[in-house]
């Protein structure tokens, strides 16, 4: 398994993932005629993973390859990921190398109520 791939098991059912910390992200906002949003997430200058956002019917696959995490999000979902990005930290991007389901988390060591 590589170094970033992660077993665990939640109501005991086990899959792996990965997961790639990131430090810095670039927001990019599209007008007409594509009208969607983009976020590329950094890990020390070096992209490692994007969110799409987009009004879309169906949401498309997410995707990985070995360095980087690409996943793809309905519009009305922005404003939480922003407000995720500005307000905690350490983030990560994950996804589910078996399924395909991913997202972003924060550290496992969050504590409860520090008012952040």
């Amino acid at each position: 398994m590589p170094g970033n791939t992660y077993l665990i098991s939640p109501a005991l059912s086990y899959f792996y993932y990965m997961r790639l910390e990131f430090d810095s992200y670039q927001l990019f906002f599209y007008a007409k005629p594509y009208q969607h949003r983009f976020i590329q997430l950094f890990h020390e200058d070096k992209q490692v993973g994007s969110l799409t956002f987009d009004d879309y019917q169906a949401v498309p696959e997410n995707t990985a390859s070995d360095d980087s995490i690409n996943l793809k999000f309905h519009e009305s979902d922005y404003r939480d990921i922003v407000d995720l990005l500005r307000n905690e930290a350490p983030l990560f991007i994950w996804i589910n190398t078996d399924n395909g389901i991913g997202g972003l988390s924060t550290s496992p060591d969050e504590f409860v109520g520090e008012a952040e």
